[in-house]
């Protein structure tokens, strides 16, 4: 939920941003704070599990992409 993040969480376009996960916490109080109805989810794998989610938006580093996607 960096600055990547944020810039694809606003390029929603009328789309609901439901959950986020972040290694930092902070950083995803932040963006989940600025989209009402978003949850921090406490993992990435409980995050995509959800049923509300039809679209997951990957923002990491290239070293764990691989294993998230």
């Amino acid at each position: 939920c960096g600055n990547i993040g944020q810039k694809r969480a606003s390029a929603l376009q009328g789309a609901r941003l439901v959950a986020v996960y972040d290694v930092n916490g902070n950083s995803a109080r932040r963006l989940a704070a600025a989209h009402p109805g978003c949850d921090v989810e406490t993992n990435w794998q409980t995050c995509v599990a959800r049923q509300d989610v039809d679209i997951v938006i990957v923002s990491t580093v290239n070293s764990v992409l691989a294993p998230v996607t």
